[in-house]
């Protein structure tokens, strides 16, 4: 993903931005279940295995 206003470019699964290591987003994992986009909790965070299996 590309900011155009800040000329960052980001990883989608991770938040990381691909141009400075120092600035982050919050990424989270997705999945459509039975026509339903489901989010699930910030990829790394402590939670995100047991809540999002």
């Amino acid at each position: 993903m590309a900011s155009p206003l800040h000329k960052q470019v980001f990883s989608l699964v991770t938040g990381f931005c691909l141009d400075d290591q120092a600035v982050t987003l919050p990424a989270y994992r997705v999945r459509v279940r039975d026509g339903w986009v489901e989010v699930g909790p910030v990829t790394g965070s402590p939670d995100e295995e047991r809540r999002y299996t």
